[in-house]
Formats: C-alpha cells, structure tokens, sequence
C-alpha cells in the first residue's frame, strides 16, 4: 500500500521534469521558413581581417530576379570603392546557404543554389565553394549562421571602385513553414541583404525588381518583405523597390513566399535556357527602371507561431509549472498524515 501511495508524487514529479525538457527543447520544433531558394549579399570570407570592412564602402546594390513555378534566376550588382590610401586584396564570399534570426519568420534559412557564375567589370572569375560552419556572424541585429559560400579574390587599389555581377539559379519548390512539429510547404525565395552591414557606412543606393514569369499571377504571391516597400507594375508585371542610404537589417532581407504548383513541373533546366535567362536578366537591368506606381504593395499572408508561445500552452505550462509542486507537496502531506495514522491505530490495537 505504501509503494503505491508512494508512486504518485514520484510518478508527477517525472512528469514535471519531461515537460519542463519539452519546454528548453531549442531544435527540433524552432519554427521559421527554412529551405527557401536564395542568396546574399557579398561579404568578406571569415577567413579575412573583419578591420577591411571599414575600407571599403557598398555603394550601389541591385538585384534582378526572374521568378518561375519551381525556380528562380538571379542577378546581383554590387558596386564597391576602396576609401583607403592601401591597395586591397579582399578575399570576398558570396554566401549560398544561410541561416538567420528574423523579426517576423523567428529564424529564415535558404540553400538549394544550382547554378553560379561570378564576374568582376567583364571578366569572369573562377571561384573555389567553402562549404563549412565557421560560427555565428553578427552584422546589424540579427545573428547569422554561415554554412556554405562561393569565394572570389578581387584586388582594389586607392580609390578604386569595381562592379561584381553574381548571376545563380535556385530551386524555389522545397520551402516550407515550420510551426511546432507541422510543416507547410510551399515554394520560397530569399535574398538576404543584412549580410552587407559591416561594409563601411550605408549602402548609398539600390534598386530590386521581381519579374513574375509564365504562369505566375499577382494573386499567386502570398508574402513580400520587407513589407509596403514594393511598387507592383500591372503591365510588366513586376514588383520594384528603390531605396537609398540603408544600413541593411534582418527585416530589409527580401523573401517571398507564393503558391507551389499542385503537381510536378518540370521546368527547363538546360545549359541553353540558363544561358538564355542570364542574357534576359542582363537586357532588363540595361532598360532601367520605369515610372513607379506611387502605391505600395501589402503582402504580409505569413503568420509563423511558436507552439510554445500560443496561450493554451503558456497556461498549460503555468499551471504544471507552478500547480504541480502544490500537488506533489499537498500528496506528501496526505501519505504522511495517513501513514501516522495507520502507525497510531496498530500501536492502539
């Protein structure tokens, strides 16, 4: 009788011990958007002095993006100046696989690069992939975790400024939304621009333009950030943003998420149409952009919660958390004062 008696406060104390492991656990259930399609700004390796970012100014940043059902094709433009009285030699890192804290999404992470060419003026540079975990990196507020990049040297001398083009093809179609244990899966694209904060001062200008391709609609995109930045052209069917003087942060990252198509697709993936996209991408940031449409676009359809932080559960764990010491306590109590008892009316008897 008295091991069974016994059982229960043991038996609430382990549970009190499972659900407060359940609580800490940080991996398996961390909610965010994870592997979006994507890219980022370029950034020093983590091999090189971090003392060069101060050398060196960002100076103009512009993107083009082809986005198609399953993919999409990218161009970057990033202008760099040499401040300095030194020539550099800077060892630059284009970031393909990330993952990061974000404002909205908890932690955003992108990978799934096909295709990448790298030029510098009109030469193309051969560039050697890294693809390892350095450690966290730090620019602006958010914090960053590097896995993999495509790495270049490039030399500046004194008062220098050249213009890298970054051109890549990236899987879109394996993203998905992670709340608690489910998964939504949709398609996703990312091109991350806080990566570019540690580069000497603000980014002095900078242009994005989302090119909807064949098939894709306006009412196909469920989410655009950073959010009401966006100008959508009906008649091209792109969506522009322009911005001057940013110290890029996690909520300036660009993602989007829009409708999956309901079965496969197979979408051209030949050198041929690679090559062609990339041209495509190059006649497009030679036209310019057009007159603006003064309205801002809203696409904020993504709501990413934390099961853990949702009220039933914050209650559940309060109640547990402060309920379950009362119980097991007041049970302790009981079987102590019955025990008494019992040790009382067999000494009576």
């Amino acid at each position: 009788m008295w091991h069974r008696q016994n059982s229960w406060p043991k038996s609430l104390a382990i549970s009190w011990v499972l659900l407060l492991t359940l609580w800490s656990s940080p991996s398996q259930a961390l909610p965010g958007f994870f592997d979006l399609g994507g890219l980022a700004a370029l950034i020093l390796s983590p091999d090189d002095s971090t003392s060069l970012y101060r050398k060196v100014e960002l100076k103009e940043q512009n993107l083009e993006i082809y986005l198609e059902k399953t993919q999409a094709f990218i161009r970057g433009e990033f202008h760099l100046v040499n401040l300095s009285s030194d020539t550099l030699q800077l060892r630059l890192a284009l970031p393909k696989s990330l993952s990061l804290t974000h404002p909205d999404l908890y932690v955003m992470q992108f990978r799934n690069v096909d295709s990448l060419v790298i030029w510098v003026d009109s030469l193309r540079l051969a560039s050697q992939a890294v693809r390892l975990n350095p450690g966290n990196l730090e620019p602006g507020s958010g914090s960053m975790q590097l896995l993999a990049w495509e790495e270049v040297l490039l030399s500046l001398a004194p008062g220098q400024s050249r213009t890298i083009r970054t051109y890549a093809k990236v899987k879109t179609n394996r993203a998905y939304l992670r709340q608690g244990y489910g998964k939504d899966f949709g398609a996703g694209l990312a091109f991350c621009l806080s990566t570019a904060n540690p580069w000497h001062g603000s980014i002095g200008k900078g242009y994005w333009r989302i090119s909807l391709g064949k098939g894709l609609n306006y009412s196909d995109i469920q989410a655009l950030f950073p959010d009401a930045r966006f100008h959508y052209q009906a008649d091209s069917r792109t969506f522009v943003y322009r911005f001057e003087d940013l110290r890029p942060k996690p909520e300036d990252d660009l993602i989007i998420r829009y409708a999956a198509p309901l079965s496969q697709v197979e979408e051209d993936s030949t050198i041929a149409y690679l090559a062609h996209m990339f041209n495509t991408l190059d006649n497009l940031a030679s036209q310019g952009l057009p007159k603006l449409n003064p309205e801002l676009t809203r696409l904020h359809n993504l709501d990413v919660k934390d099961w853990k932080s949702s009220s039933g559960f914050l209650w559940a764990m309060f109640v547990l958390i402060f309920g379950l010491p009362f119980i097991v306590i007041t049970v302790g109590v009981i079987t102590v004062w019955r025990r008494m008892r019992e040790t009382k009316q067999k000494k009576a008897e």
